[in-house]
């Protein structure tokens, strides 16, 4: 090793800064740390509209009390109900605006960073995990679901903090009140979290076998069975109570796009290896970022390099617990239960090993390439493209505030409308979330129509003077100087439940009737799909809007 010479200790002492290639990998495992937690901090402080996957939840804190989010929702979801219920307690302490709905998943999501920085280091090499870090700072979609009104982001919360518990079970499988922690972890965050199950099943199954290899396992085997049957208890009980019920509200589930393409074809080899290595290279390891169609082949190449480097560098334990939900994830989707690389969203539980995996090779990749200095260099250019990767990210969420435009134009849309209404203002929606003779049922329209509801329901004119799906008969007729508002809202993507037009003209007729004729303006909130149609009916000639 080369002495530093007497001019690099006076440089250094006069505090001669280095290049921005030249950083060595600890500092800028800092730097992208803290960019990770500044990412999720600006994309949550420009408060996106509220967007349909989140509406569906979201709609809930409004009009449902605390026992009844055990039961199904207004909207077919399945939604573990320990983030229902916490989500509802943070609802009555600080609202349901867009903030206050997403203070749960942002501090769930900064704190992922903080513990994925901790733990990393204790699994792997000094080197891997900082690769392992630099990828998991830069990532998309833990940002992304950090900051949603949905439960995504506790789910990898919950799957860190079991596998640093697991992974210190492995330390000293002998040790009583590591067993009670994880334990009692373990039961508690199967009502938190549906994917926590195929975390601790896998967690089990590795600590097991660690068990049998010891000397005397017998008495701890004994352990590992009650506590295999405590968590496996309360996941059933959880199932029984509270999933099964979902499960019903949402009978087409298994059918949607997202779910049918994730289940293994176990009727053909030829589809299943297909199968295989479209899950693998699609968005289920969309790390840093990534896609469908092989968009996230590069991240698989370097996973396969990692596995082969910690195997043989010695990282096998952490290696079989990483891996360890597989197989449970694969059995779940082949019975159909729960999809399998289709979305990173609901596999969010698989980004550590990703990760961590990825980071191991692609110091792997380095180390046989180039030499060691080589392997540094490499590093630093790697940590250079991540930042640049959360650099964009900022900037797009600071110019882009929003998912989609149809979002930000619909929520511009119920603004206007309120802060045109009077005190005595009624609006009426034409639809209902239940069949109805004179209204149609609007929740097969989706997410864009539950979108649409929470606007109204939180940003509208005096929530409570708004009626859903009257009887024509019982439109209230407006005051002196006041409106009624019927407002029609449809969303043409929506091929297989189309807007009811017989209907709503039957509907429309009749209240015509009886409050005259109405003013009409239609707003388009997408261009030829989604639009709201609005009826004024006045008692004087000249309209409050």
């Amino acid at each position: 090793m080369n002495k530093p010479t007497r001019q690099s200790a006076e440089a250094c002492e006069l505090g001669v800064k280095r290049p921005l290639l030249r950083w060595p990998p600890h500092r800028w495992v800092l730097v992208l740390v803290s960019a990770s937690l500044l990412w999720r901090v600006v994309r949550y402080g420009m408060v996106f509209p509220m967007w349909g996957d989140e509406a569906f939840i979201a709609v809930n804190f409004i009009t449902r009390t605390f026992g009844e989010l055990s039961g199904p929702l207004d909207h077919p979801q399945i939604i573990p109900v320990g983030f229902l219920w916490a989500q509802w307690l943070v609802s009555r302490l600080l609202g349901t605006s867009e903030l206050a709905l997403r203070v749960l998943p942002v501090v769930a999501g900064i704190a992922c960073v903080l513990v994925f920085w901790r733990l990393a280091p204790r699994m792997v090499s000094r080197r891997q995990s900082m690769a392992a870090v630099i990828f998991f700072a830069a990532s998309y979609y833990p940002v992304r679901h950090s900051v949603e009104v949905k439960s995504y982001s506790l789910d990898l919360l919950i799957a860190l903090c079991l596998i640093w518990q697991a992974w210190s079970l492995l330390q000293a499988p002998r040790t009583a009140w590591r067993w009670v922690v994880f334990t009692l972890s373990g039961a508690v965050a199967v009502w938190a979290s549906y994917p926590a199950v195929f975390v601790i099943g896998g967690s089990m199954f590795v600590v097991g076998y660690r068990l049998i290899q010891d000397r005397k396992p017998a008495p701890w085997l004994v352990g590992w069975t009650a506590s295999g049957l405590l968590m496996a208890g309360s996941f059933f009980a959880m199932w029984q109570l509270i999933a099964v019920g979902q499960e019903v509200n949402h009978a087409g589930i298994h059918e949607l796009r997202g779910w049918a393409s994730a289940f293994p074809p176990m009727d053909s080899i030829t589809g299943l290896v297909t199968w295989f290595f479209r899950s693998h290279t699609g968005n289920m390891l969309a790390y840093p970022v990534g896609g469908n169609h092989g968009g996230s082949t590069v991240t698989f190449i370097l996973i396969l390099f990692g596995i082969v480097a910690m195997w043989r560098t010695g990282h096998r334990r952490a290696l079989c617990l990483l891996l360890s939900p597989l197989p449970l994830m694969f059995l779940a989707a082949a019975m159909k239960k729960y999809p399998y690389g289709d979305s990173a969203r609901v596999e969010q539980h698989i980004a550590p090993a990703a990760c961590i995996i990825a980071g191991a090779g692609l110091v792997a990749f380095l180390n046989h390439g180039w030499k060691r200095r080589g392997v540094v260099t490499g590093m630093q250019i790697a940590s250079v493209v991540m930042l640049s990767i959360i650099t964009y990210g900022v900037i797009r969420d600071v110019f882009q505030p929003y998912k989609k435009v149809s979002d930000r134009v619909a929520l511009q849309t119920v603004r206007e409308m309120t802060e045109r209404s009077n005190a005595g203002d009624r609006w009426v929606v034409f639809g209902s979330l239940e069949d109805q003779p004179h209204a149609p049922n609007m929740v097969p329209w989706g997410g864009s129509l539950a979108r649409f509801r929470y606007d109204l329901l939180q940003h509208g004119h005096e929530s409570k003077s708004i009626l859903w799906a009257p009887l024509p008969e019982d439109v209230p007729a407006p005051g002196p100087g006041s409106v009624t508002l019927l407002l029609m809202y449809h969303d043409n993507d929506q091929g297989t439940n189309p807007f009811p037009k017989e209907q709503a003209r039957r509907y429309l007729d009749a209240v015509t009737r009886r409050l005259g004729e109405p003013t009409v303006e239609t707003i388009e909130l997408k261009e030829d799909s989604e639009e709201v149609r609005l009826y004024r009916y006045t008692n004087t000639a000249v309209a409050s809007y």
